[in-house]
């Protein structure tokens, strides 16, 4: 038990790559029914967004705020799991994981590798990456702070 404590976060990290990868393994109308299903939800808030003349636009924005969105998340987790900091190594996994990404959908039917969507991964996760990365240092600097105070 104590061991899975320990690996907490590298194991919720790998999920999360698998979970990525598994979208990146869906057919095109798969992809789209996800999309189509979050501008469902939003357009309840903010119908002008099923406008047809904006539709278009707001599917394209959903799409590339989830790659965004699910690549800051890998990048939380998978620094919060390196004990060590090892930045060369935090940044490496960030380019891999969307090149992967991308690789695995040349082979999906009806979809195809973007470079732009590699670049908004890389940006997702290196955003996860200095969110995390400054938390750790805040919180670091906060407890040594109160350990010298005593």
């Amino acid at each position: 038990m104590k061991l899975l404590k320990k690996h907490v976060f590298l194991i919720l990290a790998l999920a999360w790559t698998c979970l990525i990868f598994r979208f990146s393994m869906q057919s095109a109308n798969e992809s789209n029914v996800s999309s189509n299903f979050v501008l469902d939800l939003l357009a309840n808030y903010f119908p002008i967004l099923k406008e047809p003349q904006i539709m278009m636009t707001s599917i394209l924005i959903i799409r590339k705020l989830a790659h965004f969105t699910e690549y800051v998340i890998l990048g939380l987790l998978y620094t919060k799991a390196s004990k060590a900091q090892s930045w060369n190594k935090l940044l490496l996994l960030g380019c891999l994981v969307p090149i992967l990404d991308e690789t695995i959908q040349i082979f999906v039917p009806g979809r195809s590798a973007a470079v732009v969507d590699m670049m908004i991964d890389l940006s997702g996760y290196l955003t996860g990456l200095l969110i995390m990365g400054s938390l750790i240092t805040l919180w670091n600097t906060i407890a040594k702070s109160k350990a010298g105070s005593k």
